[in-house]
């Protein structure tokens, strides 16, 4: 079992060795949905430190990566400000745009979550600014994503609207079902709202 070798790879001072066999370990739990025994085996990752000599740049980029699943599960496990604390961690650490962006991304989805729709559409707007590609699935998801913000919000509908449309048309030409599906419903909502105004 990862988490039992870890156990002995920190016994043994492989502290590589033993950072990713729980992360290993993390994410075994996680996909059979035991969140908290996956935030246990994050949790020890994240608890080691390097030993002199190893190479820096390769540990500190895996130790992005497992902050932003550390984050994620404990989103799950609705442990929201902790959650965002570890995503402001892998921002200050993230490779490049891209990965602020989903990282940003994430930190909207964590108030969208509380309910807090204006929050979530600051972080929304945020990432779309670190996203860049225009015709990315990342910068669709993450349009998408604003515009279902706008949208339960009933503000600016008509930006909601006119992300939306160009989300559908892009996935329609790249072939992204999943995209297109989802701008689909956010613009029958939107027709249904402009149809039936409250």
């Amino acid at each position: 079992l990862p988490a039992l070798a870890a156990h002995h790879a920190v016994e043994s001072q492989e502290t590589f060795a033993a950072f990713r066999l729980y992360v290993q370990a993390g994410d075994q739990a996680r996909t059979a949905r035991s969140d908290l025994e996956a935030l246990d085996s994050y949790a020890k990752a994240l608890a080691l430190e390097p030993l002199p000599g190893h190479p820096q740049p390769e540990w500190e980029a895996e130790r992005a990566v497992l902050l932003e699943k550390h984050a994620l599960t404990q989103t799950d496990l609705r442990q929201f400000e902790d959650a965002e604390g570890e995503l402001r961690r892998a921002m200050a650490v993230a490779a490049g745009p891209e990965d602020r962006a989903r990282l940003e991304g994430h930190i909207g989805a964590l108030y969208w979550a509380q309910g807090k729709i204006a929050s979530a559409i600051r972080h929304y707007r945020a990432a779309l600014q670190h996203a860049g590609k225009p015709a990315s699935p990342l910068t669709a998801r993450l349009e998408l994503d604003l515009a279902e913000a706008l949208t339960e919000g009933r503000e600016e509908t008509e930006e909601a609207g006119r992300r939306a449309k160009h989300v559908l048309e892009a996935a329609k030409a790249r072939r992204w079902p999943d995209l297109q599906a989802r701008a689909a419903r956010i613009l029958g909502l939107l027709a249904w709202i402009h149809g039936r105004p409250d």
